[in-house]
């Protein structure tokens, strides 16, 4: 339990293990669009999709995308879809805000992401949770946002059944599969009813002669199962993306808390151990993004779920006294602070925005230094520079700087996100930063 405490003690301060993020463009800034602005940048099917008076959604019909490009679309957990009951603006949800980047020389326009697919490499496979769910398909948005620029083929998983041996090991070796089967019970010859991979879409965008492909697949919890060696991942959905990829990127985290935190450094050693094998092996695949878990934002220090009761009650992280000041910044009691935590409901309760133990802001996620962690005790270097041979580039694009402090952009779980065309506006831009990097590589 020291070690623990000690640990957690390192990431607050971020002493050793800071984001690399001066090799990315910073100073982010969110800013207030007036109305001349958003009919300039918006789609009239998007206008009307805005209500900022009343109490009710405003309609969205934009043509091709089944609503999820409107302002309104959120996520309610495992599904991505517009939701009239989600994310009303006049529950506080501000669509009129968009970022500019902010530098020592002015203001600069953000690369967009069809900006960054003219840089990118030919195949590209995202892998991720229900978070990373929503910006794939805001990544689709964000496309066809832009006519002109890339014709867009979209693939579902209703549409494509993907046949190996993938789901042999399901959802925990990169796979969101129709049956999970454990190796240790079911030899690959008997597996055929787990053998049907379902990905959750694919995406081929075509500007004249350039075409890029992507595919997306959801996982949770990738390389939990120990038993699966890198022989049988190779043949799984990971193994997929190193065959056919020329970069993996990917974002999960969220299911794992404080209470998991040597759980956390095993499992993402793990996935790293696997792409460095994949490289040795001759695979495609050279680059992979880390993107950093995206913050949640319930009521306790780090805004993550139930941090209260499993940081100070059950993992005693924080001391009493911490705890106590702590509330003091909420204008709570222990009692209601405890209460708020253990007891969320999102019919009655509102996100909180992120608070330190000192009342300060998170400016990164203590997930990132686990994985720094994990990346320095293997030779592995970031931004690209691999410090040890045959290992994959490693680049980590962050979130925390710009997404810590939009407690109001939920939809009530204080996890998902009212995604827009604005909201990652910021991560298409340093993806534009990672290609460029790429390029040659």
């Amino acid at each position: 339990m020291a070690s623990l405490v000690v640990f957690l003690q390192l990431v607050y301060t971020c002493s050793s293990l800071s984001i690399s993020g001066p090799r990315l463009e910073q100073g982010f800034e969110t800013v207030e669009m007036s109305e001349q602005d958003m009919k300039e940048y918006l789609t009239e099917p998007e206008l009307r999709s805005i209500n900022q008076d009343e109490a009710v959604h405003g309609t969205c019909t934009l043509p091709g995308t089944k609503g999820q490009c409107c302002l309104g679309a959120a996520s309610g957990g495992a599904d991505n879809a517009w939701r009239r009951d989600f994310c009303l603006a006049s529950n506080g949800v501000r669509y009129n805000e968009r970022f500019k980047l902010i530098t020592n020389s002015g203001e600069r326009k953000m690369k967009e992401l069809f900006e960054a697919l003219d840089i990118a490499p030919a195949s590209i496979t995202w892998m991720g949770d229900s978070v990373f769910n929503q910006m794939w398909n805001s990544a689709s948005c964000a496309l066809r946002r832009k006519p002109g620029t890339y014709n867009m083929t979209i693939t579902d998983a209703s549409d494509q059944h993907i046949t190996t041996y993938d789901t042999m090991h399901g959802w925990a070796v990169g796979a969101q599969s129709s049956q999970t089967v454990d190796a240790s019970i079911v030899k690959k010859a008997e597996s055929t009813d787990a053998m049907g991979l379902q990905f959750v879409s694919g995406m081929s965008a075509q500007s004249g002669e350039r075409t890029v492909a992507m595919e997306f697949f959801r996982t949770y919890q990738p390389l939990t199962i120990s038993n699966a060696t890198f022989e049988d991942i190779d043949s799984s959905a990971l193994g997929r993306a190193c065959n056919n990829s020329d970069i993996l990127i990917s974002n999960f985290g969220l299911h794992w808390n404080h209470g998991r935190v040597k759980t956390f450094e095993t499992d993402i050693g793990r996935l790293l151990d696997y792409l460095s094998h994949c490289v040795q092996r001759g695979g495609r695949l050279k680059t992979f993004i880390w993107l950093e878990t995206t913050p949640q934002h319930f009521v306790g220090p780090n805004g993550d779920y139930h941090s209260v009761v499993d940081d100070f009650i059950n993992q005693n992280v924080y001391s009493v006294q911490d705890m106590e000041q702590f509330a003091g910044y909420r204008n709570m009691t222990m009692g209601e602070l405890k209460d708020a935590d253990a007891n969320f409901n999102a019919s009655t309760m509102k996100c909180w925005p992120h608070r330190t133990l000192n009342g300060g802001h998170h400016v990164d996620s203590w997930r990132t230094a686990v994985f720094q962690k994990a990346l320095h005790d293997r030779g592995m270097g970031i931004d690209g520079a691999v410090v040890g041979s045959m290992a994959p580039a490693v680049h980590i694009l962050p979130t925390y700087d710009f997404m810590s402090n939009l407690s109001h952009m939920h939809p009530g779980d204080c996890t998902h996100y009212c995604y827009t065309p604005l909201l990652y506006e910021p991560i298409w831009h340093r993806l534009h930063g990672i290609f460029d990097k790429t390029q040659g590589n």
